[in-house]
């Protein structure tokens, strides 16, 4: 299997970059199979990202189940979310817990708020918050393009 996807590199021609992180990345958006790294119970804060694009609605159920388990599971930790995962998220009446910071649009206007723009915002927020790590949690299929960013 891991010809293929080497054969794969050549063909898109990633194949003069470090192989290790983009044939991981490639496995990983074909196969769906993602492995956790880092401690989560280390993490300075929480960023939640968005799954699908509805300008008006509600959030979906996949934006609906990644707000609760960012309530679940990590109810403390300050929290950075992209637009409809808050929405989701104040859906679901959070008491406690630190402070929570939405991410709602482009910073250019007119452009839709893609995973590099969240992220800067991001990165922003923490380093004003003296955040230096942070726990992700993203749709599974989204994951490679925001493991490349972070």
């Amino acid at each position: 299997m891991a010809e293929n996807f080497e054969n794969a590199l050549v063909a898109l021609g990633l194949d003069n970059i470090p192989g290790g992180k983009w044939l991981t990345l490639l496995m990983r958006t074909c196969t769906g199979q993602y492995l956790s790294h880092g401690d989560p119970d280390a993490a300075d804060c929480l960023l939640v990202l968005s799954f699908g694009y509805v300008k008006d609605g509600p959030p979906g159920k996949t934006n609906d189940y990644l707000a609760h388990l960012a309530h679940e599971k990590y109810p403390d930790l300050p929290k950075i979310l992209q637009l409809k995962i808050d929405d989701a998220y104040q859906a679901l009446n959070p008491n406690g817990g630190g402070p929570i910071h939405r991410i709602e649009r482009h910073r250019e206007p007119g452009k839709h708020l893609d995973t590099r723009d969240f992220a800067a915002q991001a990165v922003e927020i923490m380093a004003a918050n003296g955040w230096r790590t942070a726990a992700l949690l993203a749709q599974p299929y989204h994951l490679p393009r925001v493991d490349s960013i972070f």
